[in-house]
């Protein structure tokens, strides 16, 4: 008897754990489309997210890798992505970008696009993280240079 009982409390400690473990709530809000998108890379992209968001620049560079989103899923990863910069400051984002292949810049750099139609294209953003968007390779606003 003493020893199914231990048994439960094992058995219910670790579904606790599950369940605690499946409800991290990202460090940036995902929306329902990205979250669809995902499948079942959702948990590890949340995980990077909040590991990346703390200051793991490792975790920011294997967020960055993150690629195949399709759809309305890819504009919602190109705006995590900007709000991840903010998030983590210009000279934090830009050295992880210098982490990737020059193939990886380019597909986050497409992302930043997308996300460009959620968020203002703006001189103050790209002024802001000056680093981070000539890594991508931008140089100007519509014809505009920024600084």
């Amino acid at each position: 008897m003493r020893s199914m009982n231990i048994r439960l409390k094992v058995t219910t400690f670790w579904l606790i754990l599950i369940v605690l473990e499946s409800c991290v709530k990202p460090a940036i809000p995902i929306s329902n489309a990205l979250k669809t998108g995902l499948g079942d890379r959702y948990s590890d992209y949340v995980k990077l997210i909040n590991k990346s968001a703390s200051g793991d620049g490792e975790a920011l560079v294997l967020f960055l890798q993150y690629q195949n989103i399709d759809d309305g899923a890819g504009y919602d990863h190109g705006w995590v992505l900007i709000e991840l910069m903010k998030k983590v400051g210009d000279e934090q984002f830009s050295d992880a970008l210098l982490n990737l292949s020059p193939t990886q810049v380019d597909h986050v750099k497409n992302y930043f696009n997308a996300g460009f139609d959620v968020h203002t294209k703006t001189d103050k953003l790209f002024n802001e993280y000056p680093k981070t968007f000539k890594v991508l390779g931008y140089s100007d606003i519509g014809g505009v240079p920024f600084k």
